[in-house]
């Protein structure tokens, strides 16, 4: 078992682990850069943060403690992540062979420091194992499973159209703000 930055990994090649430590340090820049996004400035928030928030979270501009309810869990990524453990997927710790076509998912009867890491998260682009990363780590947060307010899978920005309530434990609300906001999208 190897470890970065104290996450540990296990199960996997050499060149796996290298992997998935430039995801998480994409993953980690990613979080900074929302986190980062989200401070209040003399003027307020920029437009297009506003916009990102409504259409992710629905959050309003002067919703300032669901702004850092938002901001705390992503300047908290690297801190956790240190305490987790990476695991390769195999037939032995996978419930079932659908969870071994997913990229990646949280054990639940361990959700306080396992993601398993499936083989089909090594064929996918950097940016998109960062995004899983960060998607997993909500998980990781909110173990209650599933995605609450339901799973909004989108191909390209739109309001996601779930309540505050949900969307603040809904992974991929963060993960999309994140995609959005790191990838200049309007």
């Amino acid at each position: 078992m190897t470890s970065f930055w104290f996450t540990q990994f296990s199960g996997f090649e050499d060149t796996e682990t290298k992997t998935l430590q430039v995801a998480l340090t994409q993953a980690r820049d990613m979080c900074m850069r929302c986190a980062n996004s989200l401070v209040y400035h003399p003027n307020g928030l920029p437009k297009r943060t506003v916009s990102l928030l409504s259409d992710a979270f629905d959050i309003r501009r002067d919703e300032r403690e669901k702004i850092r309810n938002i901001q705390s869990k992503f300047l908290s990524f690297s801190s956790r992540m240190t305490k987790t453990t990476l695991t390769k997927a195999t037939a032995e710790n996978s419930s079932s062979s659908n969870e071994l076509e997913h990229k990646a998912f949280v054990v639940s009867d361990n959700v306080w420091e396992i993601f398993i890491v499936s083989p089909s998260f090594f064929r996918k682009p950097s940016r998109v194992r960062a995004l899983t990363l960060i998607h997993e780590y909500i998980h990781l947060l909110f173990p209650t499973g599933g995605h609450p307010g339901g799973e909004e899978v989108l191909f390209e920005r739109s309001r996601m159209g779930i309540p505050y309530d949900d969307a603040s434990r809904n992974a991929y609300c963060y993960e999309n703000f994140a995609d959005w906001l790191t990838s200049g999208q309007k």
